[in-house]
């Protein structure tokens, strides 16, 4: 979300999104000291999720290190990130969530490192105002996910 009732522009997302991305986190912590492996489909959710409200995208890239054929950061940016904006842009069900990927995924130290780092950042019960700078006082660019699914259709 974009506010401008404010000196500056601000974006921000909405409480609700806010609220499903710490739960997520927490259940990630959660899984990683019962088990060595996540749910694959879950996990995918959550992430979309993250990557939606963060923009974020070393954390969508923990999770896609098994894959044949990536760079060297582990994966396509522009391919990835779209799957994963669609999956939380669409809500997707379980099955789309897990469709290429293993069942489960092991837990990598890197996805916990970024988890306890999005944790610290997504301490408050309340969605995070941050100011967008625009380089000039008469222009403000900013392309938000409705203008990528407009290019898919």
């Amino acid at each position: 979300m974009i506010h401008t009732d404010t000196p500056f522009p601000i974006k921000s997302t909405t409480g609700k999104k806010w609220g499903r991305f710490r739960d997520g986190l927490q259940w990630i912590i959660d899984k990683s000291k019962e088990s060595d492996v996540i749910d694959t489909a879950k996990l995918r959710c959550i992430v979309g999720l993250g990557v939606n409200v963060t923009d974020l995208k070393g954390f969508f890239n923990a999770i896609e290190a098994w894959r044949f054929g990536r760079d060297l950061d582990g994966w396509r940016l522009s391919e990835a990130m779209m799957e994963a904006y669609l999956l939380e842009a669409t809500d997707a069900p379980r099955v789309v969530a897990q469709q290429n990927y293993p069942a489960h995924m092991r837990i990598t130290t890197e996805l916990i490192d970024h988890i306890g780092a999005l944790q610290q950042l997504f301490e408050s019960k309340t969605p995070l105002m941050i100011p967008v700078r625009p380089t000039d006082k008469h222009k403000l660019r900013y392309v938000v996910g409705d203008a990528l699914l407009k290019v898919l259709q």
